[in-house]
Order: structure tokens, then C-alpha cells, then sequence
């Protein structure tokens, strides 16, 4: 009995080490890449800056893990970033956004607690110009 009441003490401290591993292997992914949070999706941008004027290809190209972060950089004075519900990104509603950033250097982690993330900017016209971006999670780093 003694024994494995041991082994039992052992697992759990050996998966709670290992839990916490993910974040020594945390990525940060600059969203959009070179040109940051700007109005890529919209089709004169992406007649000048090729398949970076698509925040679909920039997901496509980025694998996204629990413990990871985004980092949106951009102009404040013209953007600013708002998480959103689905329905919210679908239509661009920037009134019910679930969090604001606005320092135009926002380092934002993926926590977890979601499978999808949506972002969009909460300036008028943006978002529906294209500057919205979906992230799906592929859930934690395997060791």
C-alpha cells in the first residue's frame, strides 16, 4: 500500500512539473508579420503586398499553441485591437468587444480557455475593409 501511495505522490508532482513546461516553449507570433496590424485584407493592399495583404495566409503559414502570445503592433492613432465573439468578427460589431488594447504595442497570450480567438479593429471602416484575424489554437505543446 505504502508503495503505490508513493508512485501516486511522484505522478502528480512529475505532471504538475510537466505542465508547466509550455511556457518555456512559448512562441510569440507578430501578427501580420513585417507589415503588423494594419488594413491587409484589403484588395488594393494585397495587389501591392502580395499574400501579405491576407490575414488568412499569415494564420496559415503560423502554428498557435497554449502559452504562446500575439503581438499586434500598429499606428494607435489609426488602429487599435478588440477581442470579439464569432458572431462579433462575422459582422464586424465593435460595440460588446471581450477585451480593447490600444497601445499599439500589445503582446496578448493565448491562454487556453478558448479554441478560437477573434480580433478585429474597432476603428470605423477597418474591420470591414478586412483587418480582422482568426486564430485556432492547436492546443498545448506536446514534450
Amino acid at each position: 500500500m505504502g508503495f503505490s501511495s508513493k508512485a501516486s505522490v511522484f505522478f502528480v508532482i512529475a505532471l504538475l512539473i510537466v505542465s508547466n513546461v509550455p511556457s518555456s516553449m512559448s512562441v510569440t507570433h507578430d501578427v501580420g508579420s513585417w507589415s503588423g496590424w494594419t488594413m491587409k485584407g484589403n484588395p488594393n493592399l494585397e495587389d501591392i503586398m502580395g499574400d501579405y495583404g491576407n490575414y488568412n495566409v499569415w494564420v496559415s503559414e503560423n502554428t498557435f499553441h497554449v502559452g504562446d502570445y500575439l503581438h499586434f503592433v500598429y499606428s494607435p492613432e489609426f488602429h487599435n485591437v478588440l477581442q470579439v465573439t464569432s458572431s462579433d468578427y462575422e459582422s464586424c460589431n465593435t460595440t460588446a468587444p471581450l477585451a480593447t488594447y490600444a497601445t499599439g504595442n500589445d503582446y496578448i497570450p493565448i491562454m487556453g480557455d478558448a479554441d478560437h480567438y477573434y480580433f478585429i479593429c474597432g476603428f470605423p471602416g477597418n474591420c470591414d475593409s478586412g483587418q480582422k484575424v482568426l486564430i485556432e489554437v492547436a492546443g498545448f505543446y506536446m514534450t
